[in-house]
């Protein structure tokens, strides 16, 4: 059995570690993720992770492997992450492809189906009680699409953005409406008056600079819709272990942590209800 050196040894180097430690963090890491991205890990490079995104201290968590708790808020933090260009590979090279089948998740094609029966007609209804069509909206990370398309039926006027290439393209010939390459659509475009981010919050490397992102794009009257992992307690988490996820859940978020990053940026959570024994939210100003 090879040695593998406390990660707080590397923690305490340099916040970008060479590359003989690069070696020890992807022999990390690959104790904690499924069988079958070892090539994906290996073109990856990853950052050590000192404090969490309110700006507090991290200290050790026992529940789950290269995961550390913020000390104010309980947020659930990795202690190494990839970097932005390794993100960037991961979600517009393997992320739908690859890395799916090797978590026995379905490609998108399959999902365009599967969706419409355990959530989009939930995600919809919550999305029409905290903004009522017509209204401009915008999808960050739109996936299969098929929520694009079901929220442009119900008369929103809908746009998305989408990290993989292959998937937007995909989306746009499947759906008909624009879908834009990257995080986000460019800030020359009109204000949203509705965004929705579903399962992306807890992808995101700058939590802060993701709210400010969305701020950016939104009309006066802000409305968004957030899902993510939120877990409350040590007891929680040991009931949700597929969310540990440390090469692509890089934050696992409390109620008071993600409300501490929202109210940052002007907006206040609101419970719309749960899915997935996940809570979803309303944010608004």
């Amino acid at each position: 059995m090879g040695h593998y050196p406390d990660s707080q040894q590397i923690c305490e180097r340099s916040g970008l570690p060479g590359e003989l430690e690069q070696r020890e963090i992807r022999r990390m890491v690959l104790r904690h993720v499924a069988p079958g991205i070892e090539l994906i890990v290996e073109r990856m490079t990853f950052e050590a992770v000192r404090v969490c995104g309110c700006g507090a201290e991290l200290e050790r968590w026992g529940n789950f492997g290269l995961y550390r708790r913020c000390v104010r808020c309980g947020c659930k933090v990795v202690e190494f992450r990839p970097i932005w260009a390794s993100l960037e590979l991961l979600y517009r090279e393997y992320y739908w492809r690859e890395y799916q089948a090797a978590y026995h998740c379905p490609p998108v094609e399959e999902r365009y189906q599967r969706d419409m029966t355990d959530r989009i007609p939930q995600y919809l209804e919550w999305m029409q009680q905290l903004c009522p069509p017509p209204a401009r909206l915008l999808e960050i990370g739109c996936g299969n699409g098929r929520l694009l398309r079901e929220a442009s039926l119900a008369r929103y006027d809908g746009s998305a953005s989408e990290m993989d290439p292959r998937v937007a393209a995909w989306v746009r010939e499947k759906t008909g409406l624009p879908v834009h390459v990257g995080t986000f659509p460019p800030l020359s475009e009109p204000p949203f008056e509705l965004i929705v981010a579903i399962d992306v919050l807890e992808h995101v490397p700058d939590q802060r600079a993701f709210v400010r992102e969305i701020r950016a794009r939104l009309a006066p009257q802000v409305k968004v819709l957030l899902h993510c992992p939120v877990i409350d307690s040590d007891e929680a988490a040991r009931s949700s272990p597929d969310v540990f996820n440390p090469l692509s859940h890089l934050w696992v978020h409390t109620t008071e942590s993600l409300s501490l990053l929202w109210r940052e940026g002007g907006l206040d959570l609101k419970l719309m209800g749960r899915l997935f024994d996940m809570p979803c939210w309303g944010l608004q100003a």
